[in-house]
């Protein structure tokens, strides 16, 4: 589920939502619309506060593939090198 779906359903606020993970309105607004992302540590936390309703996979993965979390680009599965050997 996305923070998005999780905050609509359960009728809280950014502004909430952010008290109960320490975090700022506006910063719970950007991981929500996409502009930025959280720390692991974060999505972590906000994991164990929505119930596991909310995964850290919705933060770092895009269509099903891992996005990098530094950067927010993709990181495409490389081939095993060893197995062509």
């Amino acid at each position: 589920m996305k923070l998005t779906k999780y905050l609509s359903d359960n009728a809280l606020t950014d502004e909430a939502f952010g008290r109960l993970v320490g975090k700022s309105q506006s910063q719970i607004n950007r991981i929500k619309r996409g502009v930025s992302k959280p720390s692991l540590d974060l999505a972590n936390l906000i994991t164990k506060v929505t119930g596991g309703k909310v995964s850290p996979a919705s933060f770092f993965t895009q269509d099903g593939t891992l996005i990098d979390i530094p950067t927010g680009t993709s990181t495409p599965a490389r081939p095993d090198r060893r197995a062509q050997a």
